[in-house]
């Protein structure tokens, strides 16, 4: 699915159970949600697992730079809102050289 927040849509899928505790998943800069695709059917059977596509990443749009690492967690908070989710567990994953 897609959703317009802000001047971005972006791409979120979502896995699990509905009445689920939500898992916001965050994927490492450079790469896409599908990152954690190995994970996903695990985690769906006890969490309503939602992942999206970073700025400027996967199919999410880009904008105008430059991107920094407070406007990507307020994008990943904007997408919790516009699902209508409070508060929900967060696990992401970094490439470190």
């Amino acid at each position: 699915m897609f959703l317009r927040v802000g001047d971005l849509t972006v791409h979120v899928q979502i896995e699990g159970p509905p009445s689920a505790p939500p898992l916001l998943l965050i994927h490492s800069l450079g790469t896409s949600l599908h990152v954690w695709d190995g994970q996903v059917p695990a985690l769906a059977r006890s969490f309503r697992v939602v992942r999206s596509d970073l700025r400027g990443h996967g199919l999410t749009s880009i904008t105008p730079g430059p991107y920094t690492m407070d406007g990507l967690a307020r994008d990943c908070l904007e997408v919790l809102r516009a699902l209508g989710i409070e508060k929900a567990h967060v696990a992401g994953i970094s490439v470190a050289a």
